[in-house]
């Protein structure tokens, strides 16, 4: 494995900065595009461009080298259907599937396409979540870049889409002087009540000091399907300060959450779990952490349980759920020894406490900067998408979990993308599925779900995947 001649952390926040003030400088307003990163992205806006010149043009002087095969927390700095039909011959539902057809039903007489926003600024990386409780409930956020700032809008109908009203809720840092720069990673999660959770990054800094940056990972709650909120300063699933644009600084910084609910009866009901990417900016270590949070106004754990081991090189990309028993499930894209990645999964028993040693559910090669022939061939053109740039390209793992009564129910899955599972294959993209019968102990052979022909390579990525009460899963 290459390392880069001064710390990876350094170099992948200065090349952030190096590419997205290239084309924006000439505007006399400087907005920061999202980047490509290995990671996520982070789009920064900055307002007086005259406090910045002297910065710029040092940093358009470092040189941007390449690295792959590694996941390093500056690089996180510079971004920030189908039916199996397995499932269709044997679920009992199969005959009578009430839940899904009233739904179908229901998306199919919606008529046609709904502007949730009319908004002319960009909007990209949305999360939606239903209600539980009240299917015609529906929330949306994207991250928006407008012409003067950047920001996380909420949007909210109660009639199944058939009109969007927009909160008032604003997401921005409480504290004074505060300029947004970064952040972004907007997530719901409802629980079993109708309690709307929601999360958000903002990467911001006070008085322009870019010596003393704050990343916090914030948390909101709304008992009225979204329309309003309850959030003070307090109000954080993690928090740091201290991060220099140039030298890093000692900050851990918290990226790209995700949440879930526990669902069910039992003594953990609506207590809420957060897991994310936990990233020493002075070390370069990462790891998964998870942070819980009791049921009802209770904050969140202060300390991180770590989901993934010590013998882990590299990870990122998580994935969470929980199970009809109350265990709660984590996925990750990791690798051991900084070149072989694959998909792992390890369960907590004991509500977030701990969590034991990570099973693989499958070795997987991937494109970008995670390309094996990248560490013999540096100056090898990285595979890409047209439209997605190849540092911008990732796994997209996804794990979900059958918590009906049907045939198959307890049983998990897993989606991600691919193009290959121990050796490159030339076919483009692929979506990749495999299943758990017993809790995620041990996964059946990783099989494509596509079924594009091979002579024609093309590419589909980033799945997402659902399983409903009658047991259906569908990947999209």
């Amino acid at each position: 494995m290459r390392t880069p001649e001064s710390p990876a952390i350094v170099q992948g926040f200065l090349r952030m900065l190096n590419t997205v003030l290239v084309t924006s400088f000439p505007r006399g307003l400087l907005f920061l595009q999202s980047f490509p990163s290995t990671i996520l992205t982070r789009g920064i806006f900055v307002k007086h461009v005259a406090l910045f010149v002297p910065f710029v043009a040092a940093i358009l002087l470092m040189p941007a080298a390449a690295t792959s095969q590694a996941i390093n927390t500056r690089d996180i700095l510079r971004e920030k259907l189908k039916v199996l039909p397995e499932h269709l011959r044997e679920s009992k539902q199969a005959e009578d599937p009430k839940g899904l057809e009233e739904a179908l039903q229901k998306f199919l007489s919606a008529g046609q396409e709904v502007a949730v926003s009319n908004d002319a600024s960009p909007e990209s990386e949305v999360h939606a979540a239903i209600n539980p409780t009240d299917n015609n409930n529906i929330v949306v956020s994207p991250i928006r870049y407008a012409g003067q700032g950047f920001t996380t809008p909420i949007y909210f109908t109660k009639d199944f889409g058939k009109s969007w009203k927009k909160s008032s809720f604003n997401p921005a840092p409480s504290e004074g002087s505060a300029t947004i720069i970064g952040g972004g990673d907007p997530l719901f999660a409802f629980d079993a009540d109708g309690r709307l959770y929601y999360s958000w990054i903002n990467l911001y800094a006070v008085n322009f000091d870019l010596t003393n940056l704050r990343w916090a990972l914030s948390w909101a709650y709304s008992d009225n399907g979204g329309e309003a909120w309850v959030h003070d300063s307090s109000m954080q699933i993690a928090f740091s300060s201290g991060i220099n644009v140039v030298s890093g600084g000692d900050a851990t910084i918290y990226d790209k959450q995700w949440l879930v609910c526990d669902m069910t009866n039992g003594p953990r009901r609506n207590t809420l779990y957060a897991a994310f990417l936990e990233g020493d900016l002075s070390g370069g270590k990462v790891n998964i952490g998870l942070r819980v949070k009791p049921p009802g106004d209770k904050p969140f754990t202060t300390t991180s349980t770590r989901v993934s081991g010590e013998d882990f090189a590299q990870v990122q990309f998580t994935s969470i759920q929980v199970d009809r028993g109350g265990g709660v499930h984590v996925s990750f894209f990791g690798t051991k020894n900084g070149k072989d990645w694959a998909l792992w999964h390890t369960a907590s028993t004991d509500g977030g406490t701990s969590f034991p040693s990570a099973n693989k559910i499958s070795d997987m090669v991937f494109p970008g900067q995670f390309d094996p022939e990248l560490d013999d061939n540096p100056n090898k053109t990285m595979d890409s998408i047209t439209g997605i740039l190849a540092q911008r390209m990732y796994p997209c793992p996804h794990i979900a979990i059958d918590n009906g009564f049907g045939p198959h129910a307890g049983t998990m899955y897993a989606v991600w993308t691919a193009n290959g599972i121990t050796s490159k294959l030339s076919r483009g993209l692929d979506i990749y599925y495999s299943r758990s019968d017993d809790n995620g102990a041990t996964w059946s052979p990783a099989v494509v779900l596509n079924n594009n022909n091979d002579e024609t390579p093309t590419s589909q990525f980033y799945p997402s995947i659902s399983v409903s009460p009658q047991g259906f899963v569908a990947v999209t």
